[in-house]
């Protein structure tokens, strides 16, 4: 599986083995990389999104405006965000070569504030030192980022396209968790909310990746044509709880994940040279596996432990329902009543979570499952001390039978090694053990 983030990219396969990933196109005849899309103008991205989220303070930067602001305008501005009730966006469109003095100035902002980003898309520099960190690559190379206020969110977009999709979706889980957040929970009520049985939400993390699919050769047939294979979106919601002891504070940090897929219904155009003559194929993509990883590090801190996770063992269902420590219990479906097959891969020792899941589905229809876990930092062990680390990775296929042909095909999307740190609503640095 190629890395999202350590590789500073974002995969989607082909069954033929030609791939296209969501930062450029990749062209059949010579293989070299090209630009994917035409990025629409800031100006026109900003009518659409204010128009859309006219309850949002939306702000759109790109290399452009940013340039044209001093240090001292935008760290105040940001400041504002970071204060104000109000619900807010920051959207980071394009490949941005000064995103990274962006992300920069805002956790400047947050530290001359006194306060701390409870959420951050980060890594230690070394094992020894948990609180120097540096931020994960991917905030400055994925293509397109939005961060959200009153909720705090960190949402990380790769598609192909002028990228309003991506955006639209990140703006609209977001204008959901307003919703949510604002509800006064039921015992049966399986939506986020601000409290869940004692964990407080701290923030979230959303990916979102639709993969085209281009010409490619299967048992030497030439397919061809152009479309979407399949859209891949993640949202994760993180709360924490403590308990302080005789023996000092743990912290329980649980990561709610969801994750969706969407098969597209594709036709074009083959070449059958045994013949030779063209003739045309259909495609209808329906999604098929899921996978979900949390890894909570204990190798390397064996004070950052893998407390709970599910679903547990493996079996086969048309309803999943487990519970995480004291939290709401989880409960997903899928569509139409098809049954969802899942396998644990855990390694507890290890603090990794490992979900594999399956179902039959069809194209046109989102398919969603929900595996999660809960992180535990032990005051008595190594490493058991602010902030925790978390590594994931997510993982979708789709595939149909190509119509006239027998034949199956394939297409994949993965997102793997997101550096995720963190932290509290409060300021709190207890000793080393």
């Amino acid at each position: 599986m190629e890395s999202f983030g350590s590789n500073n990219n974002s995969h989607c396969y082909g069954s033929g083995g030609a791939f296209r990933d969501t930062f450029f196109d990749y062209t059949a005849n010579y293989g070299e990389k090209k630009k994917s899309s035409v990025l629409l103008p800031i100006d026109q991205i900003s009518e659409i999104v204010h128009s859309k989220f006219s309850n949002i303070a939306v702000n759109v930067f790109s290399n452009e405006n940013f340039l044209a602001q001093s240090y001292f305008q935008i760290t105040s501005n940001l400041t504002k965000e970071i204060n104000s009730t109000m619900p807010s966006a920051l959207v980071m469109y394009e490949d941005s070569s000064t995103r990274a003095s962006l992300y920069n100035d805002l956790l400047c902002s947050y530290k001359e504030d006194n306060q701390v980003m409870t959420l951050q898309l980060s890594h230690p520099v070394n094992s020894a030192e948990k609180s120097n960190t540096v931020p994960d690559s991917i905030i400055y190379t994925v293509k397109d980022l939005v961060i959200t206020f009153h909720p705090f969110g960190i949402y990380l977009i790769n598609t192909t396209g002028n990228g309003l999709s991506g955006i639209s979706w990140a703006l609209s889980e977001f204008e959901t968790k307003l919703i949510n957040l604002s509800r006064t929970p039921s015992n049966s009520d399986q939506q986020m909310t601000l409290t869940e049985n004692g964990f407080t939400f701290i923030g979230s993390v959303g990916l979102y990746t639709s993969c085209g699919y281009g010409k490619d050769n299967y048992n030497g047939v030439i397919f061809g044509g152009s479309g979407k294979a399949i859209m891949m979106k993640v949202d994760t919601n993180f709360y924490e709880a403590n308990q302080t002891t005789g023996q000092g504070k743990y912290y329980f940090f649980m990561a709610i994940n969801n994750e969706s897929l969407y098969g597209y219904s594709y036709s074009g155009w083959s070449f059958i040279p045994s013949f030779p003559y063209y003739a045309p194929w259909f495609v209808h993509y329906g999604p098929g596996n899921f996978q979900i990883k949390d890894d909570w590090h204990t190798s390397k801190w064996p004070g950052q432990e893998l407390f709970s996770w599910g679903p547990m063992n493996s079996g086969s269902n048309t309803h999943i329902t487990f519970g995480l420590s004291s939290a709401t219990p989880i409960t997903y479906s899928a569509p139409g009543g098809l049954a969802i097959s899942w396998a644990d891969e855990s390694d507890p020792a290890k603090g990794i979570f490992d979900s594999l899941q399956e179902v039959s589905g069809m194209a046109g229809t989102e398919y969603s499952v929900e595996p999660s876990s809960i992180g535990m930092l032990n005051p008595t062990k190594s490493g058991g001390i602010l902030p925790m680390f978390l590594t994931e990775s997510f993982y979708g296929s789709v595939r149909a039978m190509t119509l006239p042909y027998s034949w199956w095909v394939s297409s994949s999307a993965s997102a793997s090694n997101i550096s995720i740190a963190l932290y509290t609503n409060f300021l709190d640095t207890p000793n080393t053990p």
